[in-house]
This record gives structure tokens, sequence and C-alpha cells, in this order.
């Protein structure tokens, strides 16, 4: 009787995630059989012929594009695989900067699905949670030295999504920054506080669309602008929020739209 594989095992094999798996079977690249219960099975001769004839494919493998990286948010089996295709990412990209605007964009998609109804609040955060521990777990891997610049991050108060940050984090780590974490919807007098304390190089404060009302955020910029102002700190604002202008704090006060901006500033502010 032939013995089957399960994706999972072949994965293993193969030295991939079992997302992988799941897109070359589907573009019918990797033979399978389905069992009564729509569970794939492989043989060990498919598997091999598959190593065989597409030796070079993960290593020429295109970039996933916004729509293989959704499902595969809401299908991995844990943020260990995402931490997998992260690192493939980083590979195929070049830079932490230039995987952080493509992720970016696959979280813009993920939440247009959600608001037409394509994905269920639960499957969004489970992806949501999954992502955030597979990117915390790429930015740790990044070596700081003791003697690095300092930035703290957070959420504006009244917001709750953190990804963005993430994000950020793994741009800055990339270029020699420390990072510390005030997370979500944090008072602003406590952000103050610790530019008070002293030690930061920068803030970083993000908004998601949520947060909408200008006249807030304009309030928090002022307060968090000056703060910085006097500690000799930037203030960089991130996300979709509806952030304010802010002439008077010219060269102090960053707005950025993407993370490349974001990695270019960095550099500029080591000169």
């Amino acid at each position: 009787m032939e013995t089957y594989l399960t994706s999972s095992e072949v994965a293993r094999l193969l030295g991939v995630a079992p997302s992988s798996i799941k897109r070359w079977t589907q573009a019918g690249l990797l033979k399978c059989v389905t069992t009564p219960g729509r569970h794939r099975r492989f043989t060990r001769e498919q598997v091999d012929d598959f190593a065989r004839l597409h030796r070079e494919l993960r290593r020429n493998e295109p970039l996933h594009d916004g729509a293989d990286w959704v499902q595969l948010l809401l299908d991995a089996e844990s943020s260990m695989e995402l931490h997998a295709e992260l690192l493939s990412e980083r590979v195929r990209q070049g830079s932490w900067y230039a995987v952080a605007d493509h992720i970016g964009g696959v979280l813009r998609e993920l939440g247009e699905r959600w608001q037409r109804g394509e994905v269920s609040v639960l499957d969004e955060h489970r992806a949501s949670e999954r992502l955030a521990r597979a990117l915390a777990a790429c930015a740790e891997s990044i070596p700081i030295s003791k003697q690095a610049p300092q930035a703290f991050l957070a959420v504006a108060n009244g917001d709750e999504h953190t990804l963005g940050l993430n994000l950020a984090e793994l741009c800055l780590r990339e270029a020699g920054w420390g990072v510390v974490w005030g997370g979500r919807s944090l008072p602003t007098d406590e952000i103050i506080a610790r530019l008070q304390d002293g030690g930061l190089g920068l803030v970083g404060l993000s908004a998601s669309a949520r947060s909408n009302e200008g006249q807030v955020l304009k309030g928090i910029v002022e307060r968090l602008a000056a703060a910085c102002h006097s500690a000799g700190a930037y203030l960089v604002l991130g996300g979709s929020g509806s952030w304010p202008e802010f002439p008077q704090y010219a060269g102090r006060v960053h707005r950025m739209k993407d993370f490349t901006s974001l990695h270019e500033f960095l550099l500029s502010s080591q000169d």
C-alpha cells in the first residue's frame, strides 16, 4: 500500500512553509490527490519529481502579490509560518523597509476586504495577531548596539492598531536604532513624561484611518512637537490618520507616507 504525505510533511521535506505547498498545488505545479475530506495528500514520487523539475523555483519565485499575502495571513497555521515567509520576502526585496511597504499594501487590502464583509472580524483579528508576532520575531533577530540611538513607538491615544509600529520597528532596527515600545492607545502625558526622562532621539506616533478627528490629533501633535523640541528629539507621524499640518515645527516634525521615506529620513538624520 502506497504511503501518502500531508502538506505539512511535504513542506518540511522541501524546506518551505505549508502555504507554498498550497500555492504550488493550486497552480498545478505540484501534483496531489484529494481525500474525501478535501485534504491534499502526496506520494513521495510526486514530491521527488517536483523537487527535481523545479529545483530553482523557490529561488526565482515571483513576489507574492497582495492577494497571495492576504490569503497567506488568513490561512497560516502559526506565526512561525509567517515568520518564514517574511524572511523569504526580505531576501527577495533586499531590505526590511521595502518589505514593510509591501506588507503595508497587504494590510490595506485586508482592511478593504473586512469592510466589504468578505473577511470576518475574528479572521481579521487572528491574521493581525499572527502577523504581529511574526514581525516582532523578525525585529528581535536584528542585533542593536548598546550605544544605538533610541526611538519610542506608540499609537495615538484612542487608537488600537499597532501593526504599523511593528513595521516601523523593522525599519528602525535595520537602520541601527533601538526601539522602546509604548504600544496602543497611549496617553500623550505618558509619552511626554518618557521624553522628559531623556535618552530618546525620536518619537514615532501612528494613527490609523479610524483616527479621523483632526482636532484631536492636532492637539496631540502640538503637545508632542513642543516636548520633542525641548528634548532635542524628532517627532515622526505615520499611518493614515487625519494628521494636521505643523509649519511652526518644520525640521522637528516629519510626516511619513511610506516606509521607504522613513528609511531615507533615518539615514539623513544620522548625517
